[in-house]
């Protein structure tokens, strides 16, 4: 009798342990919600993200899916990268509307994604410690945060790369071996048609991680070769399909823009460090890219018997080293590598004492707790910092029933791709023209347009003649001395609407 109420002690306090690993370990999830999704409803991208936004709402609202586009006047055949992602989002804005808040959504959820994968690989084949301090660190990253705001393409890429690894690490016994090599090399394709060259990063990393672990035998079989040879051609198959329809000069100019414009020749940049992306990671991530070198010296030193260890530290090298040594750099070509940083920073940590991870969880669920309602209390994340002036007109216009076709950036008064980029995510009707010492007059006589015009003070006082007889000004920026102003066909005839935008002034 004594033993039976012992060991239904033992079980309580099992189950008790495990919803209480349950309940830190969906803590995370909230913490994610919080720090990631608190900037969620705001209006205002990055230039590159009004692009991939619009080019994947352009991929359902015009079947534009195997070669993107932005509009007719800019982007008319998008050649930088391929079409996979803005196939997904497509098929995301064929469900829901595209709003800033679900664009957002969409970019949010990869590193969603990642998180999940990256908690349930450590939860299930090492430790729980290691998995919630993981968790805990990922979810804290500066720049994985920042970018994460935003649709990209790296975010998609590091997910598929992890995913890849999470397949590829969980399928090692023999009888699962047969479909993980093959999914891995489906993964591998699906993540060069997102991104191209930057996913070799998910062969080189297993490759890596098959010499560090022992298991370099692996090598000499077919499977993995086929797999990799799969993926090769998924993404060749986009390229023979593209090549067809539109000719081989559509393959040549994504040839020289990624791969020779960006990895060799640097787009033109003469400076160049292999530290680069240490030094930033060092700025931005601090103590948490310290610890991360400490554990990968664990790892790779000490400890190197742990498989799960040395995935991570492969993966921190295939990133690492590659990417420092292409010319051109972004700091949102590392979001690969952030999984594997995270998890190394956390492994020295994990085999503390039980006690220090109590006061840890306490910790950080405190902080998040305050941080959550720091936010309810001062929404300090509800106005965009980015392209203020073009806001500021796109409100105006607001004001009319009618909007402009049209828009005109003369002699760079305005930073053209942002307007181009903005105009296009808002507008998919409108074109964006890019004016330099040109005269305006064929343009804008053309009359199944009507314009916006952004143009310098002294170039608008010079033009006055052709101006006048057509435009009225919206609004004048006195900081950028520019002046904007606004086809009359699009005006109303109230006079009230007329004097307060003749009269807005910034």
């Amino acid at each position: 009798m004594l033993l039976k109420k012992i060991l239904a002690y033992f079980v309580i306090r099992i189950e008790e342990q495990t919803e209480r690993q349950i309940y830190n370990l969906a803590f995370i999830l909230f913490a994610f919600c919080v720090l990631f999704c608190q900037f969620i409803w705001v209006p205002g991208f990055f230039h590159d993200g009004n692009l991939y936004a619009a080019l994947g709402r352009n991929a359902a609202l015009f079947n534009q899916w195997l070669l993107p586009s932005l509009s007719e006047l800019n982007y008319k055949n998008f050649l930088q990268h391929p079409p996979f992602y803005f196939m997904l989002e497509g098929l995301y804005f064929k469900i829901v509307p595209a709003t800033w808040t679900f664009a957002r959504l969409f970019g949010v959820s990869w590193a969603f994604g990642i998180l999940c994968l990256l908690l349930l690989l450590i939860k299930k084949a090492h430790s729980y410690q290691w998995s919630f301090l993981t968790g805990t660190l990922f979810v804290i990253i500066p720049p994985l945060i920042k970018k994460s705001r935003f649709p990209n393409l790296d975010l998609p890429l590091a997910f598929f790369i992890f995913l890849g690894l999470f397949i590829y690490f969980i399928g090692r016994k023999k009888e699962s071996e047969k479909i993980s090599y093959p999914l891995v090399g489906l993964i591998f394709g699906l993540a060069l048609l997102t991104k191209g060259p930057p996913a070799i990063v998910l062969p080189l990393t297993i490759f890596l991680h098959l010499i560090l672990d022992g298991n370099i035998k692996e090598l000499k079989k077919l499977t993995p070769w086929i797999s990799l040879l799969f993926g090769v051609l998924i993404f060749t198959a986009w390229v023979i399909i593209v090549t067809k329809k539109s000719g081989i000069s559509v393959y040549d100019a994504y040839l020289k823009s990624q791969l020779f414009g960006t990895i060799v020749e640097g787009r033109g940049k003469e400076d160049f460090s292999v530290f680069t992306y240490p030094y930033f990671l060092l700025t931005q991530l601090g103590p948490i890219f310290l610890f991360s070198l400490y554990g990968l010296y664990q790892v790779l030193i000490k400890d190197k018997k742990d498989s799960l260890a040395l995935l991570f530290a492969s993966l921190y090298l295939s990133v690492l080293i590659p990417f420092s040594l292409v010319r051109w750099k972004y700091s949102h070509y590392l979001m690969p590598i952030y999984p594997a940083i995270a998890a190394l920073a956390a492994y020295p940590i994990s085999k503390l004492s039980l006690k220090f991870h109590r006061f840890y969880s306490y910790i950080f669920k405190a902080i998040i707790i305050f941080i959550a309602l720091a936010l309810l209390c001062f929404p300090i994340t509800n106005t965009t910092r980015r392209d203020k002036e073009l806001f500021e007109v796109i409100t105006l216009l607001d004001y009319f029933p009618k909007k402009p076709n049209s828009w005109m950036v003369v002699e760079n008064c305005y930073p053209y791709h942002n307007v181009t980029n903005l105009v296009g995510w808002i507008n998919p009707e409108a074109n964006v023209y890019d004016l330099k010492n040109i005269n305006i007059s064929p343009l804008i006589d053309n009359p199944n347009k009507t314009w916006i015009i952004l143009i310098n003070e002294e170039r608008a006082q010079q033009i006055q003649h052709i101006l006048n007889p057509r435009f009225k000004k919206l609004i004048h920026f006195k900081e950028w001395h520019m002046l904007v102003y606004l086809d009359k066909n699009v005006m109303s005839d109230k006079e009230s609407e007329l004097f307060f935008i003749q009269n807005h002034s910034r």
